[in-house]
């Protein structure tokens, strides 16, 4: 599921609880889904970019009901972030391997071709 696939799923889900008549608690829980709420972080692509100690996190990562644990949310983010990582690590991988196969292949050929 694509993160604007989930987006326009949840403003359904929103607007049917809207509809069926939820309180202003639910509904303040659930707010208005923006896209600035959508943005991802670059704190693992670029760790040492400016501005990111100032980084404030979307209000979608505290309607959770352990929101009130700091070391749910803490070891939450912490997952969050090795998943990321990984990812990060594995596409910085996948281009030095791609770098060294079309080495690979040009020295191939360039021998073929005086051979």
């Amino acid at each position: 599921m694509t993160i604007d696939h989930a987006a326009k799923v949840y403003r359904t889900a929103r607007t049917a609880m809207m509809l069926l008549g939820a309180d202003d608690k639910i509904l303040s829980t659930y707010k208005v889904l923006l896209k600035e709420d959508l943005a991802s972080s670059t704190a693992v692509t670029e760790p040492n970019a400016c501005g990111q100690s100032r980084v404030k996190l979307s209000w979608i990562w505290q309607t959770m009901s352990h929101s009130n644990n700091p070391e749910f949310l803490t070891e939450m983010l912490w997952v969050d972030w090795l998943h990321t990582k990984s990812r990060h690590d594995c596409w910085k991988e996948e281009k030095v391997l791609l770098k060294s196969e079309l080495s690979w292949m040009m020295n191939y050929f360039t021998h073929n071709v005086n051979t």
